[in-house]
């Protein structure tokens, strides 16, 4: 996938071939075309200027998803994902870091088929679909040590 580019300022190695890999079935999942797709690992405080800058919130979040297609069938979108605030949800949820990753990334993939978690309702929805995304996925490790 030449239209997919991953960023990292991560302390750990991510295997990016391994995240293609997950964006691939995902795409294959959804029938979706990636016309660009950059996905980003970022610390705390870029996620905070982000959110701060495009979102207008003054409060650092796990993922922020632009999505500059707004079209589900041909995706033109960014990923900025915290790996600082994936390993806290990872300690707190008892989840591995490679586990929150997937699901941080299937996440942001959910945001962009139009899926949205912003009342109690679509919250739901999406969550069941993340959590079956995810147990499909789990098994790729995207994290070198």
């Amino acid at each position: 996938m030449k239209s997919l580019q991953i960023s990292t300022t991560t302390k750990f190695k991510i295997d990016k071939r391994k995240i293609h890999q997950i964006i691939k079935y995902l795409a294959n999942y959804f029938k979706f075309e990636i016309i660009n797709l950059e996905i980003h690992f970022v610390n705390s405080q870029s996620i905070l200027a982000i959110n701060t800058e495009y979102l207008n919130h003054n409060y650092v979040t796990d993922i922020v998803t632009l999505d500059y297609s707004q079209n589900p069938k041909e995706i033109d979108a960014e990923l900025y994902i915290s790996y600082e605030v994936a390993n806290e949800n990872a300690l707190i949820y008892n989840n591995s870091l490679n586990v929150e990753i997937i699901r941080l990334i299937v996440h942001g993939i959910l945001h962009l088929q139009d899926y949205n978690d912003t009342d109690a309702i679509s919250k739901k929805k999406m969550k069941k679909i993340e959590n079956k995304l995810v147990s499909e996925l789990f098994a790729i490790e995207l994290i070198k040590e």
